[in-house]
């Protein structure tokens, strides 16, 4: 959920510096809009590293949660999966 809500503020963010790269570019309001589309550069740059955190902290916390609950662990049954579900056999 939380990766969701970056991932589409981090789109709205990027379609707010195309338009003001690409609709206002008045010799008035070009210092303006830099100083703003600067700004939002650095927004996006922060939500990208905040997906990236919660990514890893996601799997992280599920890879312990399935090292917990399966006693036969194998890492490569946790990054590749099985073809039939544990539970289904």
């Amino acid at each position: 959920g939380l990766t969701l809500l970056l991932l589409i503020a981090s789109y709205l963010t990027n379609n707010f510096i195309q338009y003001y790269n690409a609709e206002h570019s008045d010799a008035k309001e070009n210092n303006t809009h830099k100083e703003l589309i600067s700004k939002l550069h650095k927004l996006q740059t922060a939500i990208n590293y905040s997906i990236f955190v919660v990514l890893v902290i996601g799997f992280i916390l599920y890879f312990l949660k399935q090292k917990r609950d399966h006693k036969n662990f194998s890492y490569s049954k946790f990054l590749f999966g099985v073809q039939k579900c544990g539970s289904k056999r």
